[in-house]
């Protein structure tokens, strides 16, 4: 921060190498991120949503058993993109509908929608 309370910006880095997707915060994926990647960032997310406490027990139980069989199916011999992707759709959807639901599960709806998108695009 400058003296007089601007922020200053600084890029170190002017490169990169490759196409990087950070599909949210500390999430990342690539073109050629591995399904075992992809698997843990699904375990992430799962993290991410057992840690709220705004969203009722039952439900939340839900989308945590749900999430863990994407990322079991994912890491899988022969995971389906199809499959794979609808769960992460249905959990975002499911998110999305509870009512009153605070930011924080807004958020989390919004991170699994961008790896739905980077999985129907790039897994397998």
């Amino acid at each position: 921060m400058t003296g007089d309370g601007r922020s200053l910006f600084q890029q170190t880095y002017t490169h990169v190498a490759g196409d990087v997707y950070n599909v949210a915060g500390d999430l990342i994926l690539t073109k050629t991120s591995s399904k075992e990647d992809f698997a843990k960032v699904v375990r992430d997310l799962k993290a991410e949503l057992a840690a709220l406490d705004d969203i009722p027990e039952p439900e939340r139980r839900e989308l945590e058993q749900e999430l863990e069989a994407t990322a079991e199916e994912a890491a899988g011999s022969m995971p389906k993109r199809d499959r794979i992707v609808a769960r992460l759709t249905a959990v975002k959807e499911r998110l999305d509908s509870l009512e009153g639901a605070a930011a924080s599960a807004v958020r989390v709806a919004a991170t699994v929608g961008s790896v739905a998108l980077w999985a129907s695009k790039f897994f397998l």
